[in-house]
Formats: structure tokens, C-alpha cells, sequence
């Protein structure tokens, strides 16, 4: 008789390749479905904000037809005023300004906040200008808020249009880091960091100052401090150089002290924004003190760290540096100066009395930020997006500009 062998091992085998492959294509589809979820997710919430947006921009244009409600000498006021049968809140008027006046009122939210807010400019001569800016969420709070903006404006052609409503911004300005001493001198302090927000108003100018990075001292001297970047009536203060003779570190523009000098004359690390110099050692620079992180220009970059300091005639390792600050110098070898527009001070010079030149300090820099859309046609510094945000990023004096 005679036998026959089924391939049991082979179809096990076929069975397990072919599993394999409708789950890595069911798991690829997955991936895709998930990644289409978040975009569709994304985009509904941008259409809610310009939903918004448009029905605040309705009942103002309602009101203004129907009624005169925005009236430049004659306004009805805001207990006449209904939006989706709610009264409106936070209604202002401001008519301070004889070449416009502004009306201003926000449609509420049942459980508190508001969902859309409008602003109205009244000209004498007939000229009418709308904004409305509407929201995805009521909660101002809320990181994931998005805000979308329309505008309308009719009437005399001859009348010029008003400014527009400006926007919430963030800012971050950072003064110049100080130079860092020669020849085992100490590191230089860091700059000043100062962040914040604020309300930009439209039709307004602001002034930008960038600080610069001191430079090393010579014929036995100090190294320069950095001087102060200002914006939005903030300063932030530029750190101090290094010493040479006495080879302390600088303090930063925070405060930070810089440290004392080793025993047999090492040099001292500069004060950061976050923490203090280290004092030289027996042998060997001090550590430059810390700065910080931001993350305002769209990338994380470390700002205003102190110097490291510089190896003395004892020789030794060369202070360390972090966040924009240059280390310093050991031997004869010069500091490292800090890097571009972080305000980080310049390390200090290795080597023997003045044999060693220490590091530059940084410049500044100042950042503003804020949601792309809610701000239209501002200009100043160099102008990026990133990760929903129009960035305004300046490394020299300048002027930001919100029409």
C-alpha cells in the first residue's frame, strides 16, 4: 500500500507569513486613520473660531444697519445689544480719540469666558471698520485655544480706516552677556532674562533695543559688561565682565553674583540667570553659573549663562559654561565667546597675567509671539511661524510695527 505525507509544516507556514502581513497592513492603516483623525480634529476646531468669528461680525453689522448702534456721537449702548438673544459683555467705549471712536464688547459663554470679541471704529466722516475675533473654546486659558479673525469696513472711501484690534503677544528679552577677563581672568556674567505678556494695540509702534555682548579688557582691565535690551517698557539688564586683576567672575544682569577667585589667582566663573558663579579653585577656572531655557522662538535654546573661568599660572582644567555662555580658557589659550544672541557671557582667558584674551560676550535678543491670524501685517525683525505662531525675532534695535 502505499503512503502519502501531507505538507502540514508548509501550509503552517504560508498561514503564519500571510498573518503577518494583513497585520502590519491592518497596523499601517491604523497609523494613517489616527494621523487623518488629528488633522480632521484640527481643522474643525480652526472652522468653530471662524464660525465664531463671523457670527459676532453678523450682529455687529446687524446692530450698525439696522439701528446706528455704533453711532459716533449717538450710540445706543450696550443694555440694547444682544447677540444669539444674550446680552453682550464687556462693552467699552472710548472716545477720547476726536479722530475715531471705539466701541468694544464680547459675546459671553454660558459657564463664563467669552466666545468672540468685537471691536468697531467710528469716524467722523461715515467710515466704518469691523474686526470680530472668534475662538474655539471658552476657556482663555486653554493651551490649545485657537483664534481666528474677520473684517468688514464700508462707508466714506475718503475716510481713512481705522488701525486694527492688535492681539495678545508673548515676548522674551534677553540683555548682552559680559566679556570674559584675559589670562586667567574670570568668566563674564550673563544677561538679563525677562518674559512675559502683553496686549499689542493696533496703529502702534514699539520700540525694540537689543543689547551687546561686552568685549574682553585690555592693559590689565576689566572686560566691558554688556549693555540692556528693552521692549514694552521692560529692561533687562546687560551682565558684567570679567575682572582681570582681581580674575572674579562677573555678575549676571539677574544678579547673580560671579565667583571669587581660586587661592593662587585662578580665575572665577560669571554669574548665570539661574545661579551663581562657581569661585575659582586651587587649580583649574570655576564653572560658569546656569541659565535657562526657552522655547519662545519655536526651537528650546539656552539663554544668559555665566562665563567660564580661566586657568591661572597654577594651569589646571578651564571652567565650563552652559546656555549661550563660552568656557573658559586654559594655558595661554583664549576664552570662548558666548554664542550669538543668547546674552551668555564670554569665557576668561587662560594663562599667565594677560597672556590669554578672553571670550566676547553675547548680544541679546528680544522675541515676540504670538497666534498666526490674530494679528495681521505686523512687521519688525525677522518675521517666522512656527507650531501655530507668527514670530517677530529681533537681534539688533529696530522697531515692531502693529497696524
Amino acid at each position: 500500500m502505499i503512503r502519502t505525507r501531507t505538507p502540514k509544516g508548509f501550509t503552517l507556514l504560508i498561514a503564519i507569513i500571510l498573518s503577518t502581513v494583513v497585520l502590519s497592513v491592518g497596523l499601517s492603516l491604523l497609523d494613517v486613520a489616527y494621523k487623518q483623525t488629528i488633522l480632521a480634529s484640527t481643522a474643525k476646531q480652526s472652522e468653530l473660531a471662524f464660525y465664531n468669528a463671523d457670527s459676532a461680525l453678523e450682529c455687529a453689522l446687524y446692530y450698525d444697519q439696522k439701528f446706528n448702534a455704533f453711532d459716533y456721537d449717538s450710540p445706543i449702548g450696550a443694555g440694547a445689544i444682544t447677540c444669539s438673544s444674550t446680552p453682550v459683555t464687556n462693552y467699552t467705549r472710548d472716545i477720547s480719540d476726536p479722530t475715531k471712536h471705539i466701541t468694544i464688547f464680547a459675546l459671553p459663554c454660558a459657564d463664563g469666558g467669552s466666545y468672540a470679541t468685537t471691536t468697531i471704529y467710528k469716524y467722523p466722516g461715515g467710515a466704518t471698520a469691523l474686526y470680530a475675533n472668534g475662538f474655539n473654546t471658552c476657556n482663555a486659558a486653554d493651551p490649545a485655544r485657537i483664534e481666528r479673525g474677520l473684517k468688514a469696513t464700508y462707508g466714506d472711501p475718503a475716510a481713512a480706516p481705522g488701525p486694527g484690534p492688535g492681539g495678545s503677544a508673548s515676548y522674551l528679552i534677553v540683555g548682552g552677556g559680559g566679556g570674559g577677563g584675559a589670562g586667567g581672568g574670570g568668566g563674564g556674567g550673563g544677561g538679563q532674562v525677562n518674559t512675559g505678556s502683553l496686549a499689542l494695540t493696533g496703529g502702534t509702534t514699539y520700540p525694540i533695543v537689543v543689547g551687546t555682548g561686552g568685549v574682553t579688557g585690555v592693559s590689565g582691565g576689566p572686560a566691558a559688561n554688556g549693555t540692556l535690551s528693552s521692549a514694552f517698557s521692560v529692561t533687562s539688564l546687560g551682565g558684567r565682565g570679567g575682572s582681570l586683576v582681581a580674575r572674579d567672575g562677573g555678575a549676571s544682569g539677574s544678579g547673580n553674583a560671579g565667583g571669587a577667585t581660586g587661592p593662587i589667582g585662578s580665575g572665577a566663573g560669571g554669574g548665570g540667570q539661574a545661579s551663581v558663579g562657581q569661585d575659582g579653585p586651587v587649580m583649574g577656572g570655576g564653572n560658569g553659573g546656569t541659565g535657562v531655557n526657552n522655547a519662545l522662538s519655536g526651537v528650546s535654546v539656552g539663554y544668559a549663562g555665566g562665563g567660564g573661568g580661566g586657568t591661572g599660572p597654577s594651569g589646571g582644567p578651564a571652567g565650563s559654561a552652559t546656555h549661550g555662555a563660552g568656557a573658559g580658557g586654559a594655558a595661554a589659550v583664549a576664552g570662548v565667546s558666548g554664542t550669538a544672541n543668547t546674552g551668555g557671557g564670554g569665557g576668561g582667558g587662560g594663562g599667565s597675567f594677560g597672556s590669554g584674551p578672553g571670550g566676547t560676550g553675547a548680544d541679546g535678543v528680544v522675541i515676540v509671539s504670538y497666534p498666526t491670524g490674530t494679528i495681521i501685517g505686523a512687521t519688525g525683525g525677522s518675521k517666522t511661524t512656527s507650531g501655530g505662531n507668527t514670530i517677530h525675532t529681533f537681534v539688533t534695535s529696530g522697531s515692531l510695527v502693529i497696524p
